[in-house]
């Protein structure tokens, strides 16, 4: 495990020579069966945008506030930028809100 961020311990990716295999799933498939949702909170060390991706039938009908915690180093390990990212929310005509040091 490697923390690319020293002053964020919760900053953790898995590397190393041997590949390791985990189980994934959709916010949608996770949530079908669900017959509301009011809040997704969203700390995904840089996967924020594909996880946005994958919650589109999810964040369409029920529009839940959405809490995202954003790093501009981990976005970049998965190719994406800040402003990628206020994209995929402002496509569902959320308004965004900056909380800066709540940790």
């Amino acid at each position: 495990m490697s923390v690319p961020d020293l002053g964020n311990q919760g900053c953790n990716f898995l590397s190393g020579a041997d590949p390791v295999s985990v189980e994934k799933t959709t916010v949608d498939e996770f949530c079908e069966r669900l017959n509301r949702i009011d809040l997704i909170r969203i700390d995904v060390e840089g996967s924020e945008v594909e996880l946005l991706r994958g919650a589109d039938r999810t964040i369409r009908p029920f529009r839940p506030i959405l809490m995202i915690a954003a790093n501009p180093l981990t976005l970049r390990k998965f190719g994406h930028t800040a402003a990628h990212l206020v994209e995929a929310v402002c496509r569902y005509g959320y308004r965004l809100h900056y909380a800066a040091g709540l940790g």
